[in-house]
């Protein structure tokens, strides 16, 4: 997401609430939050200072627990995104991940109307790289840096 030759500094703050959703009913996603335990594979993007920080040795060769500081901070939700009922309100961000790309244009724009409409003012809504803001909601949202999908919200 950043330039090369970027910082990027991560603050945790201590008021951190953490929603993760998704519509999969088998439980399997709640498990994993639950337990805390991550394939080695999964956790290689995060940066080495944050894995160290935040992760251990677990005893099962591979695997790694996040620390109970991040894990309180985490809830899961069985959550269909078409409903429009958000999950919560006075968001400071939200990060949609390989979501969007399934729905329709219009489902999209629906989903990303009812992300503005529970963001904070001047929160900030991140999409993957691939996906573009529909036009008729441009004005809801100034794009943050022109290299990623990273938009703050105004009006």
């Amino acid at each position: 997401m950043f330039a090369n030759n970027s910082v990027c500094t991560f603050v945790l703050i201590r008021n951190v609430k953490i929603y993760a959703s998704d519509i999969d009913t088998s439980s399997r996603f709640d498990k994993i939050i639950a337990d805390g335990v991550y394939p080695q594979g999964e956790i290689k993007r995060i940066p080495s200072e944050i894995r160290k920080k935040y992760f251990s040795e677990n005893g099962q060769p591979g695997y790694y627990k996040i620390s109970d500081e991040i894990k309180s901070r985490l809830t899961f939700i069985q959550h269909d995104l078409l409903s429009l009922k958000p999950v919560a309100t006075d968001f400071n961000l939200i990060v949609c991940k390989n979501v969007l790309l399934h729905l329709k244009p219009k489902e999209r724009g629906d989903v990303i109307k009812m992300y503005h409409d529970v963001l904070v003012p001047g929160g900030f809504f991140v999409t993957e790289q691939t996906q573009k803001m529909p036009t008729e909601l441009e004005p809801l949202f100034q794009q943050v840096v022109g290299n990623a999908k990273l938009f703050r919200k105004v009006g």
